[in-house]
């Protein structure tokens, strides 16, 4: 009788074991034992309410599902995104009920936020080996440039002669950085930095310290202090930088807070926002907080994730936002690199696999490989790590672009245009989007896109000063002539404006739309009377003149694109609007 209850009690001993196992195992393998990026919260729901509910109004929707109701204070949180928690059991009533309530504008489960999978850090020796180049640019005095191999591959150099970010805000939505707020540390290399508005959403402070690492090394990409004669240098250096911490110490956070955190960028003057997080799965409440970010003119960069197969996390793969993948130092795409068919572009995110020389290197609050979390004497420390990922991937197209807005384009439409027509083609788009990310040449046509601008509102301004002087002298029926006719013109040189403005700079559309045909054949050939003929063909020659204009300065929209076949079209097309003139007059 014993025997057989033996028997039968002690396979339950190595069951019990295996139990006990499989948690440290699981800890083991992903390095995070207590969450996972997409997983959801049991017991809280996100709300994104009206945004004229006051704070009253708040508390009362929490009093009426009998939740607790929080979130950042209302001047922190204009957008009304709150955690409403509830008893697990009934959450899903209760989410239900919140939908169809008129105060909640969505509502959904909370789930989690994360880094991209995390690789590890390399602490960087000094004078490392790394390719050396000549300047072709501006070359700043940061004795370790030469080892940001990434830089060179994207052409720095020549970006920064036309552009350096100065007065733009670009919004680091991750686990803070360390720039010093109150007691806290800033890193050597960011002394020169400047932020503005940072916040806190986990702790509900206006003090974001990173206690992770992750957040301060995306910044340095995007603007750690240059030719300061410390550490390397950053992208758009003279831009501001917004840290906005929702990333806790283990790399992970609410959506609750992400999508307050884009919001709250959007209201306080970003015109660029870099997530370097990302979750497996979409929500409401994040894709409208950024499309609310994208109506408000800002541009948002996302990494495309680390699971080394087909899958953009989000938000990258909202169509609002500018999903990046990463490259290795040769231009292949990095074997832990996402893609999918929402990439829109690719940049280095480096591959310590090869040498630990070849990651991205920035200064940081980090701890070296290798090192325990739980002993005292192993506190981060301020160095040069070199780290790897879609994570350093981002802030290189985040940085870039706060070089176009800089020179004066400020719609995200058409940021994003320039930065995928000027990429260098590397093959299947779902795995590269447009190409890898050129600095130089999307700098420049940013230039050339505002220059355009300026040239033609300055060029218009001495045509009507002069047609204004002219007149002044003249007999009333010919200043009305005069300026009838200088009307025309006006109306034929803005057209092509106008083409830009609705296909945008960038577009192919624009470069078909810059034809003197269009108001010639579409408008003024069946003219019935001598004087629409004239004013038509006053038109066709101001369009000419927009075009030889653009022509002569250098800011034609085809900047960059087949100039061989461009060039002659758009010559041709001035030769034409010339004749239809003549033509036009004389009928």
């Amino acid at each position: 009788m014993q025997a057989n209850s033996a028997r039968i009690r002690w396979p339950w001993v190595p069951l019990a074991l295996l139990i006990a196992v499989i948690p440290l195992v699981w800890r083991s393998a992903t390095g995070r034992g207590e969450a996972r990026s997409g997983t959801v919260v049991p017991g809280e729901l996100v709300v994104d309410l009206r945004d004229d509910l006051t704070g009253s109004g708040v508390a009362e929707l929490g009093r009426a599902f009998g939740a607790t109701i929080s979130g950042p204070p209302i001047a922190a949180n204009r957008g009304r995104v709150f955690t409403l928690r509830v008893p697990p059991v009934g959450a899903a009533a209760a989410l239900a009920a919140l939908r169809a309530d008129p105060r909640v504008e969505a509502a959904e489960p909370q789930h989690l936020f994360s880094v991209p999978r995390f690789l590890g850090a390399h602490p960087a020796q000094q004078n490392a080996p790394a390719d050396r180049v000549p300047s072709r640019g501006w070359k700043p005095n940061d004795p370790r440039f030469h080892e940001q191999w990434n830089f060179r591959r994207i052409r720095m150099e020549e970006a920064w002669t036309r552009s350096q970010g100065a007065g733009v805000v670009v919004a680091v939505i991750d686990t803070g950085v360390a720039l010093g707020y109150g007691s806290g540390h800033r890193c050597r290399d960011f002394a020169d930095t400047e932020y503005v508005d940072p916040y806190d959403f986990i702790a509900g402070r206006p003090e974001p310290h990173d206690d992770f690492g992750h957040g301060t090394h995306v910044a340095g990409t995007i603007a750690e202090s240059t030719n300061n004669g410390e550490g390397v240098a950053g992208i758009a250096f003279r831009a501001r930088l917004m840290p906005l911490k929702v990333l806790n110490a283990d790399g992970f956070g609410r959506m609750s807070d992400v999508a307050t955190a884009i919001r709250y960028a959007a209201d306080h003057g970003a015109h660029v926002i870099n997530m370097s997080l990302g979750a497996s799965m979409p929500d409401l409440i994040t894709r409208r907080a950024c499309e609310y970010a994208r109506e408000k003119g800002v541009t948002i960069v996302c990494a495309a994730g680390n699971d080394a197969e087909q899958g953009i996390s989000y938000p990258a793969a909202y169509p609002e936002c500018i999903a990046v993948t990463a490259l290795d130092p040769e231009g292949a795409l990095a074997w832990y690199s996402s893609w999918g068919p929402e990439a829109a572009i690719s940049a280095p995110g480096g591959d310590t696999r090869q040498s630990e020389t070849r990651g991205i290197l920035q200064n940081t609050m980090a701890r070296p490989r290798g090192r325990s979390a739980s002993s005292s004497a192993d506190v981060p420390v301020d160095d040069y790590f070199y780290f790897q990922g879609t994570s350093m991937a981002t802030p290189h197209v985040a940085g870039v672009a706060a070089l176009i807005v800089a020179t004066g384009v400020r719609d995200p439409d058409e940021v994003r245009r320039i930065l995928v027509q000027t990429a260098q083609p590397r093959g299947d788009p779902a795995r590269y989007g447009a190409g890898e990310l050129d600095a130089a040449a999307a700098v420049g046509l940013g230039s050339a896109s505002a220059g355009q601008a300026r040239g033609q509102m300055l060029l218009l301004g001495v045509f009507w000063t002069m047609v204004a002087l002219a007149s002044l002298a003249m007999p009333r029926r010919a200043r009305r002539a005069v300026l009838s006719a200088a009307m025309g013109v006006t109306v034929g040189f803005l057209l092509p404006a106008l083409v830009g403005a609705f296909a945008g700079g960038a577009s192919w559309w624009n470069l078909v739309g810059h034809s003197v045909l269009v108001p010639w054949l579409l408008l003024g050939w069946e003219a019935d009377s001598a004087e629409e003929r004239r004013f038509y063909a006053l038109m066709a020659m101001g369009v000419a003149v927009h075009l030889a204009a653009d022509l002569w300065m250098g800011t034609a929209p085809f900047h960059g694109n087949v100039r061989w076949a461009a060039l002659p079209w758009m010559w041709t097309n001035v030769l034409i609007g010339v004749a239809l003139v003549g033509r036009g007059l004389r009928r």
